[in-house]
């Protein structure tokens, strides 16, 4: 039987109390993972520490990693049950990325990135008070009802 070998992107947000020498050998256990079950990693980044939107088992930070590789659809279910028995691996995401989403990846990678355009500001004119204006309100002041 003839397997087909699919792209994947996975996330896993990792325990940030680790020191770095722990949490890289997480993420390279991650990637041993897969190559040893016939796949093959394409990229690896490791985006870091970051606050989180709510906690998780008590934490307000996680160290994020993100992996995209190619593999087969049966190797998923063991990869992400190693997930689950990590204890230091807080969450995972792992989701197959159908051509769309392979050809705007590419597309994304060989644009040039332009500079954000700033909003052209016209020059504001600052008016400084005269003396022959009338004194500032005072804060007891109150206005006359018609």
């Amino acid at each position: 039987m003839d397997r087909k070998i699919k792209t994947y992107e996975t996330t896993v947000i990792i325990n940030p109390t680790l020191e770095e020498h722990q949490i890289e050998n997480i993420v390279k256990s991650v990637e041993e993972m897969i190559t040893k079950s016939g796949g093959s990693v394409k990229s690896v980044e490791r985006w870091g520490r970051k606050r989180l939107s709510y906690p998780i088992n008590k934490r307000n930070n996680g160290y994020y990693a993100h992996m995209e590789f190619e593999a087969d659809g049966s190797m998923i279910v063991d990869l992400e049950r190693n997930f689950e028995y990590d204890e230091n691996i807080m969450r995972y995401l792992t989701i197959r990325l159908d051509q769309k989403m392979i050809d705007a990846k590419e597309q994304q990678k060989l644009k040039p990135r332009e500079p954000e355009e700033q909003d052209e500001i016209e020059d504001i004119k600052i008016l400084e008070p005269d003396d022959d204006d009338e004194e500032p309100l005072s804060p007891d002041f109150k206005p006359e009802k018609p």
